[in-house]
């Protein structure tokens, strides 16, 4: 049943329970399309006795520059306007920043951090370790490969969380040598920083 909703319409994704529809608005004909494609999930639905909770239907205009966009209905209820959503574990703005993402996955392993050091703090090294790659890493690693770091102070936080591990295990904090830029922050550095210091 799920491809006799697939096959007409490409601009659907579908992922368990979530589902997302997008087009690109070059022209006011393209928001009409969109909004025949709203109205087909919602005919979809009623064919197969399912029901949309509207509450959590959201419309998120992606673009450099603000503009006036249209509002789109499901079954004559408006769908609410939003600036930024969290899908699949990463956070999408409208503007396609990255500041509401790497605030989430900071402040995440930020957590953990607080929990090791209260309850782990007289363990030895190597299960602190097991801990980081278990609880911080991942968090700091997480999507990272949709998202590229160019703002200093982005790179900043993440950075901060990684040196505050290191004092957690007693080792210093990354030197002004190993900082870097973009995703090499990510992938290389959480790897080859690890190495240097004995982290992995």
């Amino acid at each position: 049943m799920i491809f006799r909703l697939l096959f007409p319409y490409p601009h659907i994704c579908l992922f368990t329970d979530d589902c997302i529809i997008y087009r690109k608005i070059q022209e006011i004909g393209d928001t009409n399309m969109l909004q025949l494609d709203l109205s087909a999930v919602l005919h979809w639905c009623q064919n197969w006795c399912m029901e949309l909770n509207l509450n959590k239907c959201k419309h998120m205009h992606v673009a450099c520059q603000p503009t006036n966009g249209r509002m789109y209905t499901i079954n004559n209820v408006h769908i609410g306007t939003i600036s930024t959503y969290k899908y699949l574990g990463v956070f999408l703005t409208s503007y396609l920043t990255w500041n509401a993402h790497i605030d989430y996955i900071a402040n995440k392993p930020s957590c953990s951090l607080g929990y090791i050091r209260h309850n782990f703090s007289l363990a030895p090294p190597n299960l602190k370790r097991l801990l980081y790659k278990t609880l911080i890493r991942p968090e700091l690693e997480r999507a990272s490969a949709v998202w590229d770091l160019s703002q200093a102070n982005l790179i900043n936080l993440l950075e901060k969380v990684q040196n505050t591990m290191k004092s957690l295990l007693g080792l210093e904090a990354l030197s002004l040598h190993w900082k870097t830029s973009h995703l090499s922050f990510s992938f290389h550095m959480l790897s080859i920083t690890h190495l240097k210091l004995g982290l992995l």
